[in-house]
């Protein structure tokens, strides 16, 4: 939508809004610093536990396949099972990490950024609007 810069009948209004746009990305600047930060933390995390996840998941298919050839009992076996049996639980921990902090959280703070990146644009298209029609009065 089209500001009506022609409310601004003398360049002291329009000095005004400018610095009232200043003011505003002033402070949407400072928003963006710190949803970008978030964002980087959150994508990495979420690349973390997929990775993590990745890492996991091949060590629980190498236990499965190593196990059964391993003679039962033997120490040897106690000790895979139970490395087996704490890769699972890490798994859901992960996969639960994942759910409340994962791939959905950092998706949102990117879409995040890109919304206040174009309300900083758009700022700057407005004010830049006032001071074309500013340019055009006497007073």
């Amino acid at each position: 939508m089209a500001i009506d810069v022609t409310l601004l009948k003398t360049r002291a209004e329009c000095e005004q809004a400018e610095s009232a746009y200043d003011e505003r990305t002033e402070v949407l600047n400072k928003r963006r610093s710190d949803i970008a930060y978030s964002s980087k933390v959150a994508t990495d995390r979420a690349q973390g536990y997929a990775d993590e996840l990745t890492d996991l998941n091949a060590n629980i298919a190498a236990a499965d396949l190593a196990i059964p050839t391993l003679t039962p009992g033997g120490q040897r076996r106690i000790d895979r099972e139970n490395e087996r049996r704490r890769d699972d639980d890490r798994r859901g921990e992960v996969q639960a990490q994942q759910l409340a902090a994962g791939g959905v959280a950092a998706v949102l703070r990117q879409s995040e950024l890109k919304e206040t990146d174009g309300r900083i644009a758009s700022l700057a298209e407005d004010k830049a609007t006032v001071v074309a029609h500013k340019d055009t009065l006497a007073n």
